[in-house]
């Protein structure tokens, strides 16, 4: 389920609330800025809505982030959306590597689903920036030949 701020106002207002939301439940600065985003397609809305909740809540939780910053802005077709924390940062191989990282996992695969991508930049002690771009309409499925 998804908030109906979303299907209602878009994604920029959305999460503009979605943010100061979160700054007031965990004592965090979030700071939020967009362009204009045009028409965007709900699915993709949805893509970075649930990777922006997930990138906030790995830096208050995991990361004890104090600041956040998350932008979002259009170019041409595509949409890109930038989560920056001051967090304790990780270390991103060794997450990958023990089995943890599940909601890294879920960012990507989030993100590829509708013909994006995600770059995670981290080290210990250096924060974590979350990357996202993507397509404003999802890829049209093509179906196999008989």
């Amino acid at each position: 389920m998804h908030p109906a701020s979303l299907r209602i106002l878009g994604l920029a207002p959305a999460l503009k609330g979605h943010c100061a939301e979160v700054g007031k439940r965990h004592n965090v600065e979030v700071g939020f800025k967009a362009g204009d985003l045009g028409h965007l397609d709900p699915d993709i809305a949805v893509c970075f809505f649930r990777i922006a909740q997930e990138s906030l809540r790995n830096g208050v939780m995991h990361g004890e982030a104090t600041r956040f910053d998350v932008s979002l802005a259009r170019f041409g077709e595509h949409i890109e959306m930038t989560v920056t924390d001051n967090g304790r940062g990780f270390d991103l191989e060794a997450a990958r590597q023990n089995g943890g990282g599940l909601g890294l996992v879920s960012m990507e695969e989030r993100a590829h689903v509708v013909g994006g991508g995600v770059q995670i930049v981290t080290g210990v002690g250096q924060g974590t920036t979350v990357r996202v771009r993507g397509p404003v309409e999802p890829p049209k499925l093509t179906s196999l030949p008989a």
